[in-house]
């Protein structure tokens, strides 16, 4: 059986593929690789491996550590544990350590993964309760033996290592994680330097792979930090890891962050810029806290001191140390509790900026994707694939989503189309489903099938009906006119459908997302993405939409 094969299996229901899940969560650490001699008398594991040298993040759990706590003994352990003996046919008890290992991503969707379970008795995945597996009987690939779990969306192998340690893996992490039982690369070599065989809990991320995405997601950010905090920005220039150490104590939790940068000056502008940080988020907290308060009698000064008293005494505990070429975060749990709350308010619009970076992001990588495949389109054929497919008399088909198809690496998807039948044919309609990520909007749920991403089509616009559409008819020039945008989800239709986006020339932003904290993201006709600000009026909005109104416009 290939990993293709594997990859496309479907899981039998709703409900097993959620218990396979169950699974990914309950084993949601770190494991290392070990003798036989060891796995049988539950000694430590060799703290690298099963770490390929292109993976970017782990994560260690040692559960019995956890379950020896007293704060987890008002968890509930029994239920846990009779649903991996029913469902798994596993001991809860007997899962030693878990590894969960991360790789860069190598494409579009779900970066490949992986966990290796280290037991302290034999596991017969055989008896596996059959709805959490994708397909019944174990498959070969290559010479493993496999059995598979997740959907198509996330499929997932599970391998026996031996009797006492199991692999579950994306299938192209598969063999990777079994190549690497030595572990090499800039992760394993930090968890070789940091892992030690006391906390129940490590996590540590390499920041070397990741840094370019990093330094690109935080100059997004900064464009929506409040200007006090923009230094933010810099770090990944100075991180080059990030280990964080959590360990069981009685009833706490001792937790230590460490911060890694390249040498003890990176170490000292790390510091300068976290610390500067702080002390910025304090001064905002506690103007958020006076404007709030509307009262100046003695309650409201008492509210307002308190205010100052708990941003005071925050600052003083969350300023890391610095020890050589790293800081370091050490609380425990009680204490760490309330820091953890009071510093997501304090450093919420951090937080916020950074997720609304992730998503503007996320978002111009499909328009981006969208206009290179446009352009390759253009350049196969002369012209634009045109607002949609059209038969014989003219009549609209299948939307230019299908025509750019093999643009997008869907090549196989492209040849399953019967191009001369429309989108909603008792064949075509089937193939809805299959809508490639590039036209899945990353902060949108819509209904399955269903797009935001339309292209601007007008008697005016770059694309019109009744073509042909070509670059050259672009007089304003390709870096002024306005090729696709994102529509609200009211206005998502199926993405075959050859429908797109309708311009109300006296409202043109009408119907269109907008993004957070403010804006329209917009695919230019050269293949730029860029935001558009709304102060700049609907008048020059009007004008980047048109493809020949010779206009010049310099909206970004």
């Amino acid at each position: 059986m290939s990993l293709s094969t594997v990859a496309n299996c479907r899981i039998l229901s709703p409900a097993a593929s959620t218990a396979a899940f169950l699974l990914m969560a309950l084993f949601g650490g770190t494991c290392d690789a070990q003798s036989d001699d060891e796995r049988a008398s539950g000694g430590s594991l060799v703290d690298s491996a099963y770490l390929p040298p292109t993976s970017i993040a782990t994560a260690r759990i040692r559960p019995q550590l956890l379950l020896e706590s007293e704060i987890f003994q008002w968890m509930p352990i029994e239920v846990a544990e009779a649903w991996t003996q029913e469902a798994l046919g596993l001991d809860l008890r007997s899962v030693q350590d878990v590894r969960f290992v991360l790789n860069f991503p190598a494409g579009r969707g779900a970066p490949p993964m992986g966990f290796v379970i280290r037991l302290s008795q034999p596991f017969d995945p055989a008896g596996i309760d059959p709805e959490l597996l994708a397909v019944e009987d174990p498959q070969m690939v290559g010479q493993r033996q496999v059995y598979a779990l997740g959907d198509r969306q996330m499929p997932f192998l599970l391998h026996a290592l031996d009797p006492q340690t199991i692999l579950i893996a994306s299938p192209t992490m598969l063999e990777p994680m079994i190549l690497a039982e030595d572990g090499t690369g800039e992760l394993a070599d930090l968890v070789a330097t940091e892992s030690s065989d006391q906390p129940a809990v490590e996590i540590g991320i390499g920041m070397l792979m990741l840094r370019p995405i990093a330094m690109q997601m935080a100059q997004q950010a900064g464009e929506d930090l409040p200007p006090p905090m923009r230094r933010l920005t810099e770090v990944p220039n100075y991180l080059d890891a990030i280990w964080l150490n959590v360990s069981a104590k009685q009833a706490t939790f001792h937790t230590e962050l460490r911060l890694i940068a390249s040498d003890d000056g990176s170490a000292e502008k790390l510091q300068d810029i976290v610390d500067e940080a702080i002390v910025n988020a304090r001064d905002m907290f506690v103007q958020q806290m006076d404007a709030e308060v509307d009262d100046d009698g003695p309650i409201g000064q008492a509210q307002r001191a308190y205010a100052r008293r708990l941003a005071d005494g925050m600052l003083a505990m969350m300023q890391p140390q610095r020890e050589g070429d790293r800081l370091l975060y050490e609380a425990e749990s009680g204490v760490s509790v309330a820091a953890v709350g009071v510093l997501t308010g304090l450093l919420l619009p951090a937080v916020q900026a950074a997720r609304n970076a992730a998503r503007r992001v996320a978002t111009a990588n499909n328009l981006k994707q969208i206009g290179l495949a446009m352009h390759n389109y253009h350049s196969a054929y002369r012209k634009l694939p045109g607002p949609a497919i059209v038969d014989e008399d003219g009549k609209p088909l299948l939307s230019w989503r299908v025509a750019v198809l093999p643009f997008v690496e869907q090549q196989t998807l492209y040849e399953q189309f019967h191009l001369d039948e429309p989108w909603d044919s008792p064949h075509n309609i089937q193939l809805i489903d299959q809508m490639p990520d590039v036209y899945r909007d990353p902060d949108i749920e819509t209904d399955p099938g269903e797009t935001i991403y339309h292209a601007m089509v007008d008697d005016k616009a770059l694309q019109k009906h009744g073509g042909p559409n070509r670059f050259r008819d672009c007089l304003d020039g390709l870096s002024n006119t306005i090729m696709a945008v994102q529509v609200t989800k009211e206005n998502a239709v199926p993405w075959t459908a050859p429908v797109d986006f309708e311009i109300d020339w006296d409202a043109p932003l009408a119907g269109i997302k907008r993004m957070e904290p403010g804006g329209v993201q917009v695919l230019m006709a050269d293949g730029a993405v860029l935001v558009f600000d709304e102060s700049l009026g609907t008048e020059t909005f009007k004008k980047m939409i048109t493809r020949a109104g010779k206009e010049i416009i310099d909206a970004r």
